[in-house]
């Protein structure tokens, strides 16, 4: 298991998501790849280009099949969930100058690596076997989520909902009348009778889109209207 066989399934899902979405919603990781032999160089250069692919090439392409995976295979989008923990401290303690507070978030992720290495490779460190260790949560994190996303599109009545899904959320576009809809849901909620959904909506259109901007998801942004108009709404009418 190395760095190679990390990258042919990455190959394979990025081929898989754009090709199927007809985008280019992943994009190319340039980092320097490792090459061998299996040592701390090689270690540290397959944590950064794990995290550049998993966390900044597609992010919100993949945290969107991350959520399929949660409702069809829960115990992958556990080991998903933790994997991508792993990786991320691991990149974290390799690239950052962390603090020694006991109580800040430098010290807990450095810990986490501590105890990964430990259990992965042994004491004095065996970086060889960190590789591989790596490696195979890589390529299981990925897996997971080919698997998913071939199995929302198998049906041509789910795939071309599981495309829009994806695509909104990459995308974070809104049509007006999917904010009407959070704002008659806050209205209702809040007792606001007669208020003119539409009219409101325009006077405010410009400012939420704006703000929905400002989230790396659509599910995010959508979470974030809902409070933000809750709160408006609140303030201006109650």
């Amino acid at each position: 298991m190395n760095f190679s066989e990390v990258l042919k399934k990455a190959d394979e899902f990025t081929l898989l998501l754009n090709s199927s979405t007809n985008t280019d919603m992943v994009k190319v990781v340039t980092l320097r790849r490792p090459e061998e032999p299996m040592d701390e160089l090689y270690f540290t250069k397959l944590v950064t280009w794990s995290y550049g692919f998993l966390v900044e090439a597609g992010q919100s392409a993949f945290r969107e099949v991350g959520n399929l995976l949660k409702v069809s295979d829960p115990p992958a989008a556990t080991r998903n969930g933790i994997g991508n923990k792993h990786v991320h401290d691991l990149r974290t303690v390799l690239t950052h100058n962390l603090a020694g507070d006991e109580k800040s978030s430098g010290y807990r992720a450095r810990s986490q690596v501590d105890i990964w290495l430990l259990q992965n490779g042994g004491e004095p460190v065996d970086w060889e076997k960190c590789c591989i260790a790596l490696c195979i949560t890589v390529i299981d994190i990925i897996d997971n989520l080919s698997n998913c996303w071939v199995s929302a599109t198998a049906e041509t009545s789910d795939r071309e909902n599981a495309v829009k899904q994806i695509c909104d959320a990459v995308e974070n576009k809104w049509a007006a009348h999917e904010l009407d809809r959070i704002l008659e849901e806050a209205a209702d909620l809040l007792n606001i009778p007669g208020l003119d959904i539409v009219a409101y909506r325009n006077l405010r259109l410009k400012e939420w889109f704006s703000l929905s901007a400002c989230f790396s998801n659509r599910r995010d942004a959508e979470a974030g209207l809902r409070r933000i108009i809750q709160a408006e709404l609140k303030t201006r009418f109650l």
